[in-house]
């Protein structure tokens, strides 16, 4: 993905935000580009663009760095990664509970107030912040599923991580709650689109059918022109309580990776 400032001066400090080496997860596409300190040269060096990720060798071979660093752009991630933090907490608590869990209905409503705060008053929010979401939630990647990827094609690479990660995003705007579905719907999504075979799990074969276009969505839910039935009343209710109830009173900055505050510059 393309981004400003692959080499930043000293001058860039008060910038930066420190990541120390071992909070890194190998196999997860990172929320924001990464650097190391060179000090010799006084700079500040791009090693991964956004969405790439570090594999268990990278983060040997680069332990010898006090630590890495990400842009300021990092802060607006942070509220969708402890959203996702809580909304897994959520999930399993429920299943810890048996039969005292809450019913349906109360779970779905949590997790609506749980994500309400990363919608502008509008109802919308940008693609590439679901996939921090849905990292976060979900976890990394298997190895060699996103080694092999990366390596076929990056266009197709960033596209299957998008739209895989979209596809958790609704499901769970579908009140889809058991991770480790969701977490197989990712991942078998993300292999079909990054050119992989077709998905062995059913559920995956349908959400292709029904959900995952060539154009990705730009902002909010946004349902499928073909999407029909219960599908799309579920869908339209639950933005419906979005904007009407639950985001009309967010103040904070809308996210986004483009302009003064967000990371992507077109290429030259």
């Amino acid at each position: 993905m393309n981004f400003k400032g692959r080499k930043l001066s000293l001058d860039a400090i008060p910038e930066m935000r420190i990541c120390p080496v071992s909070s890194v997860q190998p196999y997860a596409p990172l929320p924001a580009p990464l650097y190391v300190l060179m000090r010799s040269n006084e700079k500040f060096l791009a090693i991964k663009s956004p969405l790439d990720f570090l594999t268990t060798f990278d983060l040997e071979r680069l332990r010898s760095f006090d630590a890495f660093y990400y842009p300021a752009f990092v802060d607006q991630v942070l509220p969708f990664r402890t959203s996702a933090r809580s909304v897994r907490g959520l999930i399993e608590s429920c299943r810890a509970r048996d039969g005292l869990a809450p019913a349906p209905y109360e779970v779905s409503d949590a997790f609506l107030r749980m994500t309400a705060r990363l919608w502008t008053p509008e109802g919308r929010v940008e693609p590439f912040f679901t996939i921090v979401f849905v990292t976060e939630l979900c976890g990394a990647f298997p190895e060699e599923m996103i080694i092999r990827a990366r390596e076929q094609s990056l266009m197709l690479y960033e596209q299957a991580i998008l739209k895989s990660s979209w596809a958790v995003w609704q499901a769970l705007h579908l009140d889809y709650f058991d991770i480790h579905s969701l977490k197989e719907l990712r991942n078998e999504i993300f292999d079909f689109c990054a050119g992989g075979g077709v998905p062995s799990v059913a559920f995956a074969r349908d959400w292709l059918r029904n959900f995952v276009s060539e154009e990705m969505p730009t902002y909010g839910i946004q349902l499928p022109e073909y999407s029909v039935g219960v599908i799309k009343r579920k869908l339209e209710s639950r933005q419906k309580r979005l904007i009407e109830n639950l985001v009309k009173f967010n103040l904070a900055p809308f996210p986004s990776i483009f302009g003064e505050g967000g990371f992507y510059e077109e290429a030259g």
